[in-house]
Formats: structure tokens, sequence, C-alpha cells
């Protein structure tokens, strides 16, 4: 043949997709099950065979014929297809393992008629993503943007591969064809760009040998209006949108406060604002190891009103309530107050920190729910497909800001034109977290990256809950993180000194007495937590929405709860109780609901209740018909539906409406009245705990409130809350029979929930906290438990907080004191000659002493012991060593220590150098004393100990399982887990765990001279082994192989030791 036509490219894409999806993990083969995903991927296959076939830019037909059949040959590789199938699991390729595959396929690269093998991968590889970005099925399954930002792509031919991909989008696929190394459209030559890019195009569609395709210009003609005119009409309208929302966000709302018979409170939020601490995470430079640069962060503290210095694109997250959207609200007053004043720059550098030679953007405040119900109304209202120019984030913004709440009319295009007039710009996107079910999720997160790719000019603010903020939630790296810190003493101070200066005057007497009761009040609050629950009981107010609720309380009835059911308690009832300086106008106000506010309280948790069953797409808000049906629904409460409505729209109750839509003013406290519900209504505790094991204990949307009931009855009925633990828990007197039934996952769940429960316990709760943490061990140790990873992982931490109990967690204290790490050995390898490698590399070893690896990497806990040791610093741990060193851009001290990025102590301890880890084996050797030696493995150990009496690809066998090591793939948890978590991977003959995944594992050994064991000043690589949470399955093999430099530290690297004894005996 001499042209590869249209139906050729169809067949060999359908072929090459039908290889593919069997490679993939079951969540994945899942999200393929109907026509439209696979059309899709087998769409955007097809663009990215003709961008590899386009490569071949000369190819003869007779070179056209071998092309075909090296391809078609090398697509149908088993390993290939595995290969190509990590692009839908988020990773780009591994091009140096595509050209071994390649050339163990029979074919050599150099030879390739007319191709660069290397340029038409990565033709192929950006192509079919770029396609993948268009594609809305797929933007749901992987993360197109992300792999394109993570490619090592060179400009040219990246920009040269988007328009060869806008190019096709204009030819139907049925006329397409390729021939040397020309698109085809009905048998022409034809390069046609998409509407809005006009002028000429020059250069070659990828970079390699005499590549040339021809090219056909396409103009966009457009009517437009004279440039002064169009400036002075934008100018009105920015003015206009700057007024509307500088109104809209210049006070803070408090209701439930009782002040001069006013229920709701305006505060002014310039006045009440105060500047809350955070870390920003910046992400490493770009001379990293690859394996490792994709996750490594370093912490930089800094306070909120410099977060716009950190970045032009920035994702803010934090807990429930720590001020996100609050931050939002300021800069959006601080930018609009600043465009009204005539020393505008000067205003914006003081209040934010805008650099005042800058031009100050406008801001636009957007939220990303109302965009999740755009884009829910939109399908639900078309039979047929919604064209893509809808869905997009651009076209939403332009409906919000001409629709939505602005009190004049804004024009459809207002955005667009403000984008292409140049307008500098802060897009303030609020709520991640708040977009209802993980595939609206997913499909806003792409949206944002999509909108970032095509405007770069655009700055942008994204905020989302750090407990959302994981999996396919996380954008794209290009956001830097800055997470919302707890509030310190002086935060809180300083917002109880403001607020009470906006409610009572600044300096006045009744301010600073207020103020100075609260805080004292506050502060003997912390005290008691402390002497109840240790020095290490973390502070309970810790969040600007926990303040504001204290102030309500406070303001209210003087008295402060020390636990957050009760806390969420009194601040319901100060903002039922209709407060009014004439006792008989409170009365009437009463009266409308029920005529009490115990009826008007069992009135909002039967409809917080009901809204929560419609789970969390649409149980966070409510019409007004949906809100009428539910309480029509109860005899007891139809009657006062129309009462609620009305004095929700007229005075605020602890509902608000907008544009006839009903939510609750916290998701909190819907979550609280919930748990009320639960507690006062069901009451059998065999009930409630029977509804959760139905189903919720496994939503996130129930979380909170399973949390908050047992916290209620702490309050209310003590004794009925360690019956309901234990009943949750598992470990009451009926379990058994019980525990014999319970799915696994509702069984670790349960457990779970009871322990974060047992954490915020305010009485005296030793007992069941260790019965709790026994179970939880029992449970997440037990290999017969099949469970999710990201539910064994929540329940791993749990754990931690608890106090792990397993043997060879944690750390024990010596009879003279001494805090020393409690290491489990795992079974004895014996001296002889092993068999390691694979491959090429296939060899064997001598082991000339028996040893033991430790049953688990090193974790926090078992490190800090050496950390906390009055002689960490003794110079014989460090003999040899360099006092500083340079890794991949950074300086490095020795014995300055790097912060644990996942601080749980029964985890890794990662962030920590190999002269770190070499030093931890010194020091435990001369504590210990007792004929062992402590160290580092050598690389021949690790390996043979991994396929001791096996010899398998991995610990457990040759066949890679996700559900048997914490890595990159199948159910990600997307950072270390607590160890022993996934007792099904382990050694079975040695009984070690986590050999594969979790942490990469230092090795004593130099990775280019394996005879090198000993510390030196060389800097040379030292080798790691086991793979872990980032990585793929070719990554986590026995036999697998990395290198860093020894002063690195990374959240992906940590160790475990080897002791050698003579003698040596299992024990």
């Amino acid at each position: 043949m001499d042209q590869f036509t249209a139906d050729y490219l169809t067949n060999l894409a359908a072929e090459l997709s039908a290889n593919i999806i069997p490679y993939l993990t079951s969540s994945l083969k899942s999200a393929f099950v109907g026509s439209e995903p696979q059309q899709a991927f087998n769409r955007a296959l097809e663009v990215g065979l003709i961008a590899l076939l386009a490569a071949a830019s000369g190819a003869e037909p007779d070179e056209v014929d071998l092309l075909d059949g090296i391809f078609r040959t090398f697509f149908k590789e088993p390993m290939v297809a595995r290969e190509l199938a990590n692009l839908l699991r988020g990773y780009s390729l591994d091009m140096d393992e595509m050209r071994h595959l390649f050339d163990e396929a029979g074919f050599e690269a150099a030879t390739l008629p007319r191709l660069d093998f290397a340029t038409g991968m990565q033709a192929f590889q950006g192509a079919f993503l770029l396609a993948a970005v268009e594609e809305p099925e797929l933007n749901h399954i992987m993360q197109p943007h992300r792999i394109l930002r993570q490619m090592d792509f060179q400009e040219n031919m990246l920009e040269a591969t988007r328009t060869l991909v806008a190019a096709l989008a204009e030819v139907p696929r049925q006329l397409r064809a390729v021939q040397a190394g020309q698109l085809l459209a009905e048998g022409q030559p034809v390069y046609r760009f998409p509407l809005q890019v006009a002028g000429n195009v020059h250069g070659p569609i990828v970079t390699g040998n005499k590549n040339t395709i021809s090219i056909t210009n396409y103009y966009y003609d457009r009517r437009e209006l004279p440039a002064a005119v169009e400036r002075t009409r934008l100018e009105e309208e920015i003015n206009a949108y700057i007024r509307w929302l500088n109104k809209q966000t210049s006070t803070i709302t408090l209701r439930g406060i009782d002040l001069e018979g006013r229920p709701v409170v305006n505060l002014p939020l310039d006045k009440i604002y105060v500047p809350l601490q955070a870390v920003a995470y910046r992400r490493a430079g770009e001379q990293e190891e690859p394996l490792l640069a994709q996750h490594h962060r370093e912490p930089q503290a800094i306070q909120l009103n410099d977060l716009l210095s950190m970045g032009e694109r920035l994702v803010v997250t934090g807990g429930p309530g720590c001020g996100k959207s609050t931050v939002l609200l300021h800069m959006a007053w601080t930018l609009t107050e600043a465009w009204q004043k005539l020393d505008s720059g000067a205003f914006a550098a003081g209040k934010i920190h805008w650099p005042a030679n800058q031009p100050l953007p406008l801001p636009i405040l957007i939220p990303l729910s109302e965009y999740a119900t755009y884009l829910d109304e939109l399908y639900a209202g078309n039979e047929k497909p919604v064209p893509p120019d809808k869905i997009k984030l651009s076209a939403f913004i332009s409906y919000h800001l001409g629709m939505q709440y602005t009190d004049f009319q804004l024009p459809e295009d207002f955005f667009t034109r403000l984008l292409r007039a140049g307008q500098p710009a802060l897009l303030l996107l609020d709520g991640l977290d708040e977009v209802p079910e993980e595939k609206r999720r997913v499909e806003v997160r792409a949206a944002i990256e999509q909108l970032a790719d095509s405007c770069p000019q655009l700055r942008m603010v994204v905020t989302c809950r750090t407990a959302a903020f994981v999996g396919k939630t996380t954008l794209a790296k290009d956001f830097a993180e800055v997470q919302v810190q707890p509030l310190g003493e002086a935060e809180v101070a300083a917002l109880v000194t403001q607020a009470y200066g906006s409610l009572y005057g600044e300096g006045t007497q009744q301010q600073r007495e207020k103020r100075d009761d609260l805080l004292a009040g506050i502060t003997q609050l912390e005290a008691e937590r402390q002497q109840r629950l240790g020095e290490r009981a973390e502070r309970l107010v810790t969040s600007p929405l926990l303040v504001r609720m204290l102030i309500i309380v406070h303001t209210k009835n003087r008295r402060l709860p020390d636990q957050r059911a009760a806390l969420f308690k009194e601040t319901v009832d100060a903002i039922l109780h209709p407060p009014h300086p004439n006792e008989r106008v409170a009365f009437r106000l009463a009266e409308q609901i029920g005529g009490s506010v115990n009826e008007h309280r069992a009135l909002v948790q039967y409809l917080a209740f009901h809204m929560h069953e419609r789970g969390e797409q649409q149980g966070r808000e409510i019409d007004e018909a949906g809100l009428e049906a539910i309480l029509h629904g109860s005899p007891r409460y139809g009657r006062l539906a129309e009462p609620l409505l009305q004095l929700t729209q007229l005075r605020g109750t602890l509902l608000e409406e907008r544009n006839r839509s009903y939510r609750f003013i916290h998701l909190s406290f819907q979550e609280f009245l919930v748990a009320r519900y639960f507690a006062e209504v069901l009451r059998d505790l065999d009930k409630i705990a029977e509804f959760l094991e139905a189903g919720p204990l496994l939503d996130s949307w129930w979380r909170e409130p399973a949390l908050l009931v047992s916290g209620y009855l702490s309050v209310t009925q003590p004794d009925v809350a360690v019956a309901f633990l234990q009943r949750l828990a598992g470990i009451d007197d009926q379990a058994e029979g019980r525990n014999g039934v319970l799915p696994p996952e509702i069984q670790i769940a349960a457990a779970e929930v009871a322990g974060t429960s047992v954490l915020e316990w305010q009485g005296e709760n030793e007992l069941l906290r260790a019965a709790v943490a026994t179970r939880l061990a029992a449970l997440v140790s037990d290999p017969m438990q099949p469970t999710g990873a990201v539910l064994r992982a929540k329940a791993g931490r749990t754990l931690s907080q608890l106090g792990d109990p397993r043997e060879g967690v944690g750390s024990y204290k010596r009879e003279d004191g001494l805090l020393l790490p409690d290491i489990a050995w795992g079974k004895t390898v014996p001296a002889g000659a092993y068999r390691i490698g694979e491959g090429k590399q296939r060899r064997e070893v001598a082991i000339t002493e028996a040893y033991q690896l430790s049953r688990y990497p090193v974790t926090l806990a078992q490190f800090s012991c050496f950390v906390q040791a009055a002689d960490f610093d003794d110079p014989r741990w460090w003999e040899g060593m360099p006092e500083a060193e340079e890794a991949y851009g950074t300086t490095y001290k020795l014995r300055e220590l790097s912060e644990q990025a996942f601080a749980y102590a029964n985890h890794p301890r990662e962030r920590v150098s190999w002269y770190q880890a070499v030093a931890f084996c010194r020091w435990l050797n001369d504590k210990l004393k007792d004929g062992t030696q402590i160290n580092l493995p050598h690389e021949d150990q690790w390996e043979v100990a991994a396929r001791y009496q096996s010899d398998t690809t991995y610990p457990w066998g040759n066949e890679f399982d996700s559900a048997k090591a914490n890595t990159g793939e199948g159910d990600s948890v997307e950072q270390t887990t607590a160890i022993g978590l996934y007792p099904a991977g382990k050694q079975p003959h040695l009984d070690l765990y986590d050999l594969s995944g979790n942490v990469w594992e230092w090795c004593r050994n130099k990775f280019g001279d394996p005879a090198m064991e000993t510390p030196d000043r060389s800097g040379d690589g030292r080798a790691l082994r086991g793979g872990s949470w980032s990585l793929s399955q070719n990554n986590v093999r026995s036999s697998y192989r990395n290198v860093i430099r020894p002063h690195y530290r990374s959240n992906e690297v940590g160790f475990r030791v080897v002791r050698v004894v003579a003698h040596l005996i299992d024990l």
C-alpha cells in the first residue's frame, strides 16, 4: 500500500485498544464498560497513531508496508500493551523501556525506515494525550493534563503536535489518510486550523528526519467594534462588576448572636480579618531523579496575606471551617476596594502584598459547586451530546457572571472579552471539595486544568478541603499547594479581639471585658483538655469556624463547652433561640416554628437527616418544593413548612435561602443535626449501628454524622456513648456472631470510626481506647480481610493516633529509662549461594553470613528514639560523613532533619538521608550491645530475602496484585501507609512486610560499585530497593534497582535494617 487509509487507522486503533484494556486494573476496566468510553479511547489512540505514522515523513510505498508490519507486530506484544496502559493510570511512557521492548520484539530502532523511533513515540504519546483532553469520557478516567505537564516535550514539537490534533478535529475520520508524512483529506494534502487561529504556522509537525507536511491556512473573519468603543464599553462593565463584588464581599454574617435584639449581625470583613498561618509546598528542582521528582515537596511557612507571592497557580487546602473561603473573600474585597481608590497599588500592597508596580488583576469569585450544578442541568436537559464549548469552565464563568447574582446585566461574552483585551484577572475558584460525586469532581478538576492550559496569563487560586484533595481530585503539578494551618493562640486572640471590636466598638471597655473573658475561658478549656488527655492532645479551638461559634455561645450564655459536639449543641441552641428585647415579640417569633425552640430544633434535625439521605450530590442544597415535600412527609412537621420558609427568608435561621434554594448555613451544622437525629429519634444503639453498617460507613458523606453521634452521646449520656462505641467497634458482648457476618470493609470502617470517636472522648477512656486499638490492629493485620486500600490506610492512621499495639512498630523504655525502637525481626536467611536479578542481569551471589531483615521498615516512632536521644549529636554516629552536601539543586546539612511528610508514628520514617539511616544503625548498635551487628542491608541481602525460597518477581509471587502493596497502581492511596497494612503481600517464608511499595529502602552499598559499602565524602549514589507508594508495578519488582545521592531526602524514601549475629537462630 502507498498510504495509511482511514479504515487502516481505525482498525489499528481498535486492535491496540483491545490489547491495552486487559492490562488495566479492575477499577479502570469497569470505567470502560459501555460504548462511549471505549469509542473515546479508540479515537484518541487513532490520533496518536496518525502522529506516529506522519513522523515517517518520506516513506515510500514499500516502506509503508514495512512499517505496517513492524507496528502491527510491536503493538500486539503483551509488555508493550502493559506499558501503554500506564497512560490510563496517569503516568507518561518510559521511553527507555519502550525502546527495550522494541528491541526485544526483534526490531532495531536505529534502522526504522524514515522514522526516528523516540520522536515517533513522543509524537504518539503527545497526540494521544492532547486528543484525550478533548474527550470528556476520558477525562473522567485518566488525567491527560497532568501527564502532559510531566512530559519532557520540546516546545516546537509540542506546539506542532497541538496543531496537528487541532487540524484532525476538522477532518472527518472517514476522510483521513496519511501518506509520506502528509495528512490527507479526500485524497488531498490538507492542514486546517480551528477557527480561533489565524496567520501562518511554519515548521515540521515533529522533529525528525525530513519531516514535512502540507499546510492550508484557515482565517477567522470577524467584524469587530472599533477598539476605542469596545474598550470604553468593557471599562463600564468592569466598574459595575467591581462595585457589585465589593458589596458582596464586604461583610461576614454571624447568626444566633444576641446583640441589641439582632439575631443576625454583619461584621465588616476588613475589620475582623486576621491573616492566618499556612505552609506552602514548592516542587523540588528539575534535576531530581525521575522516579522521585514527581512527589517531592519542600514546605515553606508563610502568612496567607503573602499567598499571591507564592505563584500564579495555587490551591489552598485545609480542614472544614479553617478559613479557606474567607481568604478568597478578602482577596476579592481588597482588590475591588483598591480598584476604587486613587492609590490603589499601595492599598493592595498593604493588605495582600500585591506588587505595587504591577497592574491590579480583576478578581472573579466562582463557587465550584455552582459549576457542578450547571453541568448537571446541561446534561439533564439535553438528549443529544452537549457541545464541548458549553461545558467548559470559561462558558460557566460567563454564564455565572451574567445571569446569577449580579444586580446589573453583564453580556454573555464578558469573561471572554476580558481575556481577549489582555485584562489581568485573578480567578478565585472556591470549594472543589463541595462538588458532589467523585466523577463530577474529576470533571471539574479537568476543566480547571484545561482553562489553565488555554489561558496561561490567567492567575488562579482554588480552595479544597485537605481530605478531598487526593487521587483524581489533585490538580496538576504547576498548582502549588498552600495548606492552612490550625490556629495558634495568637491567631485565636486576634480573631476574638477583632470580632468584639466590631461588635462593641474598638478600644471600648466592653470590648476588652468580653475579649478577656472569652480568651480566659478558651485558655481554661484547653488547659483542662491537656490535663485530661495529656500534653500531646490536640487543641480544640483551631479553626475560625470554631472561634465564630465560641463567640456566638459566649455572647449568648458566657459558657464554653470543651467537646466539639457540645459546642455544636450550644451554638445550635443559640441560633434557634429568637432573641428580642421584647419578650412577647420573642415568644411570637418562637411560636412561628411550632411554638418552641425544642420543636424548631426537632424540625430542622428531621430536615437535616432527610436531606442527608439524598446523598452528597443532592443533599447539600434543596429547592423549595423539595423542602416542602420532605416536611409534608411527616404529619408532625408538614404544617411548619411555610413558617420555616418565611422565617428563613425574612430573618435567617439555621438555613439560608438563595434564589429559592435552601441549605444549612454550614455543612457542619447539617452533619451535627443528623447525629442528633440518630441519638434522639432512632435512639436504639443497634438501629443506629445497623443504619451505618448498611453502607453509610463507607461513604465519606456520612463520616461526620457518624463521629458526632458518639460525641453527642458522650455529652448527654456518657454510659450510652461507651456502649455505642463498643457496639460499633465490634467488641461488645454480642460481637462474635455479628462479626462473622458483616463484610470485612464494614468491620474496618466501623472500628476506624469508633477509634476516631474515642480520640475526641472527654472522659476516662484508657480501657476503651486500648480495646478499640487492639481490635483495629487485628483487622488490618488479617490477610483474610480483603478491603480497599484507602480504607485500610485511614484505619492505619487512626491506629497510629490511638497507639498502635503491634509488635515491631513502636518503642519501649529500658530499665534505665532509655527509649529504644522495638524492632521485630523476620526469619533467618542462611548463608549460601542464591540467584538474583532478571534477564541479562540474572546472576548468583554468595551470602557469607546468616542474617535477618527487620519485619517492617523503620517507623517514625522508632527513628524518633534516636532523634530524641541525648547523644544524637555524638560524633561517633556521624564519622566519615560530609557535614553538608548538594543533591539535585539543594544543599542538605548532615544532622539537619527534614520534616516527616506523613507524620504518623506507625508510618515509615521518610525524608531521611542515607547518612542519617546509617547513623541510626550505629547508635542502635551502641545501645543494644548484645552481639548483634545492625546495619542497612546490602542490596544483595535485600533481594535474596525478597525472593527467598520462591525466586518470584514480587515477594508474594510472579503476578502483580495492587491489593498486596502500597503502590501507584489500582486503589492508590498516594502517600505512605502504616507499616504492615498489606499482609497478603508479605514475603511468606521470612514473614517480611512492605518489601514492595510504601517507601524505597536505602541499601548500604553504592549503586555503581556494590562492593563499596562504607560512608565517604564522594556523594556517589546509593542503591534503593522496593519501589514506593507512587510507582507502577514495574518499579516494585524484587529485582528493580534505583539510585539517588546519599544526602537526598524524599517522602518516598525510608529504610529497614538488617542484623547479623553469631549463631543466629529464629527468635
